[in-house]
């Protein structure tokens, strides 16, 4: 019997088997006459066998041992396109299964295939190599005789099962293959509506009916239904013995006119010992690949860590280093300078685990991006497109626990990108684009954040109709729509519930989904943005930080209270000059050099109130174009606001801060910042100081992309008038 040592073990190398797999399918499917992926593809189902037979799966590992005899005989051969086709939907159907298991396995649910199953894959491994789709018969053969025995038994209940799938699940072939072996696991399916050889094809919409008989009642049906994802909805009608009767008569003459039959379950093949003598079927060419991955393995060269304790670890590290700054604090007030020699030593050591720890939280956008290839080949196919999926970037590295909260949002834009983006083949023609559509990931880094656009060639955003339905719904009125621009336009499209009622554009499906886009990417500290052309395409622009764990920081004071800026921030820090500011149309500015840039002073723009402040309340709105108001605020200046810090976001966007005083640098430790003022987007989070003081830390990319969106001389920073 596994241990749980060997299930965690089994789920980490299954998960990375599972995904090397529908890598070669897919560059199987991209060069059809390029069989080189057939021995990666060999290789992992083998290793993949030994795995579940190590946990006591014996069908699943039976069903990889038939994969793996077929790409052992099929290495050195050619193919036709379409048998190569035919293959890899095999190939990809059986990935699916492989990987439900896994799954279940995880959530500690662990269920092996039937042999029926495994029977039924081995039959189209094995059959006429005119098959070009694989079929999960799900109807099993009634008899004649059987028919008015099964009618008239009185433990028996009969049911019409109306059962609606979700519209975003994009396996729904495999969704239906669980669906009905979980039914004929407590009953027998009869009959369905569509008709099963449309069912099993996957030839239906999202919803069904199945003609079921069991001894089970409605609640233990239910039960075990509700057991299943992305099941939408079902509804139960129980049927008398006549009512049901024509159902198994077609049963009958469908199996009688030589239906498929699915294969009668048998035992379980044999554990343990048993199953080591599986090794003497083993195909001519395993006993090469072995020795040369012995060769290839002979060194460690890397472990694999649980992400709990890489969590647990990186957590541990945060207090070490709350404990030494408040360490730093006592021996500054104490200013004993051979201890403090000691410490210095110490802080070096810590600065060099930091690094470390922080470079293994990182990982490359790739593991996860190259994933979206099947996503963007199953929508291509469902909605009858054709698109070309590039990447790039993919070497950028990401806080693992970022790249996660990004795949939601991301699967969502790509999904829509392809439904409502991108054109048919034919409509496509007919505008004068080439039939095949493309849809771009691209990922760069830039200061302390990554941008991520999704980019595709579609119809682009019909922008028209945005502005008709904000003003249906209320959102504005028809004098404010009109006066808007695209891209302020774009930004009603992320509030809840805001849609389209056509199928046929853009917006479509772009409501609720989208206002929970941005939500999450607000809650990374993040932005998104739209960009959108008519006839030519969309882009959406992601731009989350680089990583939200343990970052170096500058300590400074506003309005009497401890703040913090990430140093990967800030540009440069000046002692604060009144002669250097400008004023246009009214707008404070700070001359630097040939430029000028706006200034923002944290005080006011964070509504912040020093009792000990002789200063004009920061509710009190100040007419900065009356020459006696300037001459008050420069006073001011002059006397409570000593430093200006230079902060950019990229080389067109840029500001000022203006605060009271400035303290040392230091390591902090990012902890989520949640009270009443959470929704602030001003704060990034909190942290704890030497001395245990609590610390907000200033979200400082959304306050430059705040002031940019409201002072549109911006745009023309690099422009400024040069120094009269």
């Amino acid at each position: 019997m596994a241990t749980e040592e060997d299930m965690k073990l089994f789920i980490s190398e299954a998960e990375d088997l599972l995904q090397r797999i529908e890598l070669e399918i897919l560059k199987l499917e991209e060069k059809p006459a390029d069989t080189s992926p057939f021995q990666e593809l060999y290789f992992s189902f083998h290793s993949l066998k030994g795995m579940m037979a190590m946990v006591g799966l014996e069908n699943t590992s039976k069903l990889c041992h038939s994969f793996e005899t077929m790409l052992d005989q099929s290495k050195d051969k050619s193919f036709t396109k379409e048998k190569v086709e035919s293959l890899v939907d095999l190939m990809f159907s059986t990935h699916d299964i492989l990987h439900e298991v896994v799954q279940d396995v995880k959530t500690g649910n662990k269920k092996d295939i039937d042999e029926a199953t495994v029977n039924e894959y081995e039959t189209q491994l094995q059959g006429s190599d005119d098959a070009e789709h694989l079929e999960i018969t799900f109807i099993k053969k009634i008899e004649k005789d059987e028919i008015d025995s099964i009618l008239g038994n009185k433990k028996l209940n009969f049911y019409n099962i109306a059962i609606q799938i979700q519209s975003s699940c994009i396996f729904k072939k495999v969704r239906l293959f669980f669906i009905f072996r979980a039914l004929n696991d407590i009953g027998q399916i009869a009959w369905s509506n569509p008709e099963p050889s449309k069912l099993e094809t996957g030839d239906f919409d999202f919803d069904f009916n199945v003609f079921f008989f069991t001894t089970k009642k409605q609640e233990d049906i239910d039960a075990i239904l509700e057991e299943i994802l992305e099941i939408e909805s079902k509804k139960y009608k129980q049927m008398d013995p006549d009512s049901f009767k024509p159902y198994l008569i077609k049963s009958h003459q469908l199996m009688s006119e030589g239906g498929k039959v699915s294969a009668p379950t048998t035992t379980r093949l044999p554990t343990g010992a048993a199953m080591d003598d599986d090794t003497s079927e083993e195909p001519d060419g395993v006993d090469d690949l072995i020795s040369q991955f012995e060769q290839d393995s002979s060194q460690i060269t890397s472990i694999k860590v649980d992400i709990e304790t890489l969590e647990k670890l990186m957590d541990y590290f945060g207090e070490l280093i709350v404990f030494k700054n408040q360490l730093s604090q006592t021996l500054s007030e104490r200013a004993d300078w051979e201890i403090g020699r000691v410490f210095d030593g110490m802080d070096k050591l810590f600065l060099e685990i930091q690094e470390i720890i922080f470079k293994l939280k990182l990982v490359r956008v790739s593991s996860t991006f190259r994933r979206y290839k099947r996503l963007v080949r199953d929508v291509s196919k469902e909605t009858g497109k054709d698109v070309r999926f590039l990447l790039e970037g993919t070497d950028v590295e990401l806080d693992r626990k970022i790249l996660e909260d990004l795949n939601s949002p991301l699967i969502h834009i790509i999904r829509n990108a392809i439904y409502h983006g991108i054109e048919s083949p034919d409509e496509r023609e007919r505008t004068g684009k080439p039939r095949r559509g493309t849809l771009k990931l691209s990922t760069l880094r830039k200061e302390g954040s990554v941008h991520i656009k999704v980019t595709d060639d579609g119809s682009g955003i019909n922008y028209e109709k945005v502005r008709r339905k904000a003003v249906q719904l209320g959102e504005l009125t028809e004098d404010q729509a009109e006066t808007l621009s695209d891209k302020e336009l774009s930004k009603i499209m992320f509030r809840p519930g805001f849609s389209t009622l056509s199928s046929a554009d853009l917006i479509s499906g772009r409501g609720m989904g989208l206002a929970i886009v941005a939500d999450k990417i607000k809650e990374l500290s993040g932005e998104i943005e739209i960009e959108s052309t008519p006839g030519k395409g969309t882009t959406f622009t992601l731009v989350v930080p680089f990583s939200r764990a343990i970052l170096k920081a500058q300590l400074l004071k506003i309005a009497g209270d401890l703040y913090a800026i990430p140093i990967e921030n800030i540009n440069q820090i000046y002692f604060f000059r009144r002669d250097l500011i400008e004023y246009v149309k009214g707008e404070e500015y700070y001359r630097l050099d040939d430029k000028l840039v706006p200034i923002i002073r944290l005080r006011e723009y964070m509504d912040l109130a020093d009792s000990t402040s002789q200063m004009a309340k920061p509710e009190e709105k100040i007419d900065l174009s009356n020459a006696e108001n300037l001459k008050t605020r420069e006073a001011e200046a002059a006397l409570s606001e000593k430093i200006a810090i230079l902060c950019k976001k990229d080389e067109s966007n840029a500001v000022v801060f203006i605060v009271d005083e400035i303290f040392q640098q230091m390591d902090i430790v990012i902890k989520p910042f949640r009270s009443k003022f959470s929704g602030f987007q001003e704060v990034l989070g909190v942290t704890i100081t030497g001395d245990g003081s609590i610390c907000l830390i200033i979200d400082v990319l959304s306050i430059i992309s705040n002031v940019s969106k409201e002072i549109k001389s911006l745009q023309s920073l690099k422009e400024a008038a040069p120094v009269q």
